[in-house]
């Protein structure tokens, strides 16, 4: 079906790529390429409020969703239909949000952060719930509208302020 898509033949494809494991390991860098591509190259995430970076990365994986849904609906059947190889592509794109959130990091004013509150613990509080929320997304599919997902996205993230900045911050 690639092939045909593509407008190619079979054999040219396979020329290229030599065998189906190679074209699904360059989709899969295809994919993860596109993604970091629009979180680096995106001005929103140049902050110092950590929870407004996780919203705007949000944002801007959910617009390159939206204008390109074969790339969506390829990351969801994979996860979907693939649990075991997931740890191989699901690794790459951990270690691509890894070097994006470090960078991000780097920008974070610490003094948001409520004084009874240790900043890694925060960190990962709001990584996990941003995880949890993708991965219902994904879970549900089609069927969940992209707007839904940005209002409790930014219902979460107003939550996450109250528990973790100071008043001022919020």
């Amino acid at each position: 079906k690639i092939a045909q898509n593509a407008q190619i033949s079979k054999g040219s494809l396979f020329h290229y790529f030599k065998t189906k494991e190679n074209l699904f390991n360059w989709l899969i860098q295809y994919g993860i390429e596109e993604v970091e591509a629009a979180l680096y190259d995106n001005e929103d995430l140049h902050q110092d409020d950590f929870i407004e970076v996780l919203v705007q990365s949000a944002l801007i994986k959910l617009k390159l969703f939206n204008e390109h849904p074969s790339l969506k609906d390829f990351f969801v059947k994979l996860y979907q239909d693939n649990p075991v190889g997931q740890d191989r592509w699901a690794g790459k794109l951990t270690e691509v949000m890894s070097r994006f959130q470090s960078a991000a990091l780097d920008q974070v004013d610490p003094q948001k952060f409520r004084n009874d509150m240790a900043i890694d613990e925060a960190l990962k509080i709001s990584y996990w719930i941003i995880d949890g929320m993708g991965k219902d997304y994904i879970n549900v599919g089609q069927s969940f509208a992209p707007e839904n997902l940005m209002k409790l996205t930014f219902d979460m993230m107003a939550t996450l302020k109250k528990l973790l900045y100071k008043e001022e911050y919020q």
